[in-house]
């Protein structure tokens, strides 16, 4: 009775906030069992916007204001579209959901047509170039879209590009509100929260990190899906959208068409914070990618990137433009596949006809960026 009088005591000392602690990748093996399932990173959120989905609309010859009408499009075929054409299957008292695929496909300069499905009750709404009459197959944004960003992976399946979190705030949300009218549940009781179901794994890590860039919490759970005998089983995975700024998931939800789904807009602000994710570390051969192996017993282990920084602080000119040259040409063999060194390498110069002071400057300039 002591000793659980003294560690009660002890536990009553203890604070019950999240304790921040930086440790190295090869101790990770070290943690106690139970440590390290509570061990989590912290994943900022991505506040670099790009505009890749714009550029490839104007290109199109379309108002670029229509850009995020063509992201709720493209998440909206993440979540229910066919792979054969541009097209959805929607439940057709959905009137918002259908009003609001009309909406943008005009936006879009694209004609909308409705039909009846033969296999179940809803009804498939089909967007086509107004000039393609009644071939569905024809190419039109949409398709561009999703072909050029990569919503569609190389094996033909659906997927949510890495490259989707870099784009504007206002993309990554449309698309992601199109993604839960689609195929998501929302539920509005103790902190609201989205979950989206989906057996593709290259959708299921994009939307992880989608929904992380907006600086909201995204968890997975894994689920068997029974198959029939002499089938493959697959597997299902549900993302679980919670948690973050109260006004980020919001904001995300404020732009669903469904009233079961939508929320009000955040009056204020949107503050976007780093979120807590679970991870998971490989131990791998040393590669040689560089020619540079860190020994197991070095205290420079911090590195976890194949990137390099080459900083070249005082040389010719005529020797840096042989490096800008001859490292576009050179590749390096990763997994089988050769790798152009130019991906993974930054290089920063100043050279030796340079003022010395600008030539220390590069000095720092180089230690920040690495």
């Amino acid at each position: 009775m002591v000793a659980l009088s003294l560690a009660v005591d002890f536990v009553s000392t203890i604070g019950k906030s999240d304790i921040s602690w930086t440790i190295e990748a090869r101790d990770v093996e070290l943690l106690h069992a139970d440590v390290r399932k509570a061990t989590q990173q912290m994943i900022s959120p991505v506040l670099f916007e790009n505009s890749t989905l714009e550029k490839l609309l104007v290109g199109a010859g379309v108002d670029a204001k229509a850009t995020p009408k063509l992201a709720y499009l493209l998440g909206m075929w993440a979540g229910a579209g066919s792979n054969d054409c541009i097209s959805y299957s929607v439940n057709p008292s959905d009137t918002e959901l259908l009003d609001r695929i009309r909406e943008c496909g005009e936006a879009l300069e694209l004609d909308t047509s409705t039909m009846e499905s033969s296999n179940c009750d809803d009804v498939t709404v089909s967007l086509r170039n107004k000039s393609a009459g009644a071939n569905l197959g024809t190419n039109n944004i949409i398709q561009s879209a999703i072909d050029k960003i990569g919503v569609r992976g190389e094996d033909g399946t659906k997927a949510i590009p890495s490259s989707l979190a870099r784009e504007s705030i206002l993309v990554r949300e449309n698309f992601l509100a199109g993604l839960i009218d689609a195929d998501g549940h929302v539920s509005k009781s103790a902190g609201a929260s989205a979950t989206i179901t989906t057996v593709y794994p290259s959708v299921r890590d994009g939307l992880a990190k989608l929904v992380r860039s907006l600086g909201i919490h995204a968890s997975i759970s894994v689920e068997p899906v029974h198959a029939a005998q002499g089938v493959r089983p697959r597997e299902s995975y549900s993302v679980l959208i919670s948690g973050g700024d109260e006004g980020a998931l919001a904001s995300v939800l404020s732009k669903c068409s469904l009233s079961r789904n939508t929320m009000s807009a955040p009056t204020s602000a949107v503050s976007r914070t780093a979120q807590p994710a679970s991870f998971e570390i490989t131990k791998v051969d040393a590669a040689e990618y560089y020619g540079v192996t860190l020994a197991d017993d070095t205290d420079h282990q911090f590195l976890l990137s194949n990137l390099a920084l080459v900083h070249n602080c005082g040389e010719r000119g005529n020797e840096m433009s042989e490096v800008l040259m001859d490292f576009p040409q050179l590749t390096t063999e990763v997994d089988g596949r050769h790798e152009p060194i130019m991906q993974r390498t930054t290089l920063i110069a100043n050279t030796s006809n340079m003022p010395v002071a600008a030539r220390e400057a590069s000095i720092y300039t180089g230690i920040t960026v690495s």
